[in-house]
Order: C-alpha cells, then structure tokens, then sequence
C-alpha cells in the first residue's frame, strides 16, 4: 500500500504545478533523473569520472521552492490520511524525509553509478567538515562496483560544514578527466574566489572537466556557475520556484 502510494505520488501528483526557468526541471521530489544520468546530465560513458557530494549539516533541510513544499506538504498529508493511524504517519514522515537536500543528491548520484558503463573509471568523494574517499584510487564499473558505490552513497551519515575546498582538492588527487560537483554551494572552509582560485590552479590547462550541481534554492548559483564555467562543465539545478 505505501509503495503504491508513493508510486501515485511520484508519477504525477505535482504535474499541476507550473514549471519554473532552469536547467534541469526536476518535478519530481521523490525519485530521481534515472540510472546514468545526474540531473538531467548524462554521466554514463564520460572519461575518468569523480563524484564530490555534499553530506554537510545544510544538505539536512528541505529542497524545492515555497510553492513545491506546500503543495507536496499537503500531499503528503493527505496520502497519510488516506492510510490512516501511526501507519499513515510513518508514511508522511517517510516522503518528508525523501524531500531533504542530502537525500534528493543521493538518489541522483546513486542513480547515475548505477547507469555506468562497464569498465568506466569513476570514485566519489564525500564531504562535510572534511572530505572523505569511498575509495583510494579510481575503480572501473562493473556490476560489483557499480552496486557497492550506489548502496554506499545511500548509507552515508553526515552533519558538519561543508569543507568544498579540501574535497575538491582530493578529487583531483584521484587523477580525474571529470568531475561532478553535488551542492549547495555554501562552504565553510574558503572563500568561493579562493575555491575557484585553486582550481585554476589544480587544473591550469582545463584537462578536468568541472560540472557543478547546485542543491535546494539557497545554494550559491553565481559561485556554482563560475565552477562549471571556468572548467567546461555545465551547472545544474533542479529549478526555482516550483
């Protein structure tokens, strides 16, 4: 019953809603862009790809614009109605929680390892007051690793700040042709000119390619956009106002 709920939820209760100007209009809280792909950006197939995925404390609160979080907040209220008692509540808690910032990243960048190519080299970094490495060195894909890395990202607890600088710099260190930057864009570690500043100067020549996906409506789009900019990279976002 749950699972149907939420099936009927997802496929499209919030299609009411008028689209907003974006690059990637996510209307969808609950699930996410699809193996393969992160936002919208095909990932599948790019060379030498590192993940670098915010789990900091501000990836805690709730994504999406005023209008999507009232509309989905009644949903949900209404979905748990419908079911009734401590089980209906479970289950309004239960899509609350798949609204927040860090769990809407995790879908998608789950979703993107799972869509891989076979022998694609990838890594992911996460971070929050400091980052952390899945693994050491880069892995291919394969349905071993590729099933490891999603259930690991979906396991991952975090809190703290959000050390960018430091997790950018150990994402270079993995030798990368391309990283994927998941955030919301408001580190606590530097400044965002002196983050830019030194991946100019880790990535003198532009050789990396630097996506920059920003998470929620307060992340900070200037500072994502220059990332991408700067680097031959897109920036993402889900979009505001929805």
């Amino acid at each position: 019953m749950r699972a149907l709920l939420v099936s009927v939820l997802t496929a499209g209760v919030l299609a009411g809603a008028a689209p907003a100007s974006a690059q990637i209009d996510l209307r969808n809280p609950y699930g996410s862009s699809g193996k393969g792909k992160i936002y919208g950006l095909e990932v599948a197939g790019l060379p030498n790809l590192v993940f670098v995925v915010d789990f900091s404390g501000s990836m805690e609160s709730q994504t999406g614009g005023t209008t999507e979080r009232t509309v989905a907040g009644k949903l949900e209220g209404k979905l748990g109605g419908l079911v009734g008692g401590r089980a209906g509540s479970k289950v309004q808690d239960e899509l609350r929680e798949r609204r927040k910032k860090v769990e809407e990243a995790k879908r998608e960048v789950a979703g993107a390892i799972e869509g891989l190519e076979d022998g694609q080299g990838f890594g992911i970094v996460y971070f929050e007051d400091t980052p952390h490495l899945w693994r050491d060195s880069l892995v291919a894909a394969d349905d071993g690793t590729r099933e490891e890395a999603a259930k690991f990202v979906r396991k991952v607890e975090g809190g703290g700040g959000t050390g960018i600088k430091q997790a950018v710099e150990m994402a270079f260190g993995l030798g990368p042709e391309t990283i994927v930057l998941v955030t919301d864009g408001e580190p606590t570690d530097a400044s965002p000119q002196q983050i830019l500043d030194r991946i100019a100067e880790l990535n003198p020549d532009g050789a990396v390619v630097v996506h920059a996906v920003g998470v929620g409506e307060d992340h900070d789009r200037d500072f994502m956009r220059a990332v991408a900019g700067a680097n031959g990279g897109e920036y993402l976002t889900r979009g505001a106002g929805l």
